[in-house]
């Protein structure tokens, strides 16, 4: 399957795939969703407790990208890659003088 950003997802290969139909996503539109829980109405299908570790796995996916046939571990309680120390600086941004964000 090959899923363009802004189209249909393509199943291939495409003979074989050709007379299949693909299922209609059901639900509201996750955008909806999101503001109308930010309103106090109702949650949202994906909350952060489940989005937030998603995203995380997808950005060290990105992350282990920059060091190839390396093994990367990561200590999540600590955000912080523990055996290879110089990936840590694609973990967090040093800020400069005056544009710092307390907590981060």
């Amino acid at each position: 399957m090959y899923s363009p950003y802004i189209a249909a997802p393509v199943l291939l290969p495409a003979e074989k795939f050709k007379d299949f139909a693909l299922p209609k996503p059901g639900g509201n539109d996750h955008y909806l969703q999101f503001v109308e829980a930010c309103r106090g109405n109702g949650k949202t299908s994906t909350p952060f407790s489940y989005s937030g570790p998603l995203t995380e796995s997808v950005l060290l996916g990105c992350l282990s990208t920059r060091f190839p046939k390396t093994t990367l571990a990561w200590d999540g309680p600590n955000l912080q890659i523990t055996n290879v120390k110089e990936a840590n600086a694609f973990v967090r941004r040093s800020y400069r003088k005056g544009w710092e964000v307390p907590g981060l």
